[in-house]
């Protein structure tokens, strides 16, 4: 037996050629070395379900709306009810709600997303909840400071 060759026994048995024995190492190192980083990666970044549910709870579906139909008169679509600009990073779901395109759910879920992830660091994070694309945010953009 070839001490030097760890795969000796496997190669006779299956009666493999010495590339194919190199090629199916490396393909079990690769296997190994991928299984290592998603071990690393759910180590660093872990998983906490009460997150998930708590945010799952705040995405109720939005009602579907007609694209055709005319804002209310007292309500202008793009004024906020407020005076000045709001501060994204401490302003309650009352403040949010004033502003152009907020609902009471989406403000409700900007304070969650705010209090589970931390401040928003620039305008664009808005993204990342649900209910706000790009037209929503750049209504708000005017309307909002964040520090």
């Amino acid at each position: 037996m070839d001490w030097r060759h760890p795969f000796y026994r496997l190669q006779q048995r299956l009666a493999l050629t010495r590339r194919e024995t190199h090629t199916l190492a490396v393909l079990l190192l690769l296997l190994a070395a991928g299984l290592g980083l998603r071990h690393i990666r759910y180590e660093l970044v872990p998983y906490d379900p009460a997150y998930y549910v708590e945010i799952d709870s705040l995405a109720a579906p939005a009602p579907a709306l007609d694209p055709d139909a005319a804002p209310p008169a007292d309500l202008p679509a793009d004024a906020p009810a407020s005076d000045g600009p709001i501060r994204l990073n401490t302003a309650t779901a009352a403040e949010l709600e004033a502003l152009p395109r907020i609902g009471p759910r989406t403000a409700e879920r900007i304070v969650a997303f705010r209090e589970a992830r931390g401040p928003f660091r620039r305008p664009e994070d808005l993204l990342q909840i649900k209910g706000i694309g790009e037209k929503t945010l750049e209504a708000l953009r005017p309307h909002l400071i964040v520090e």
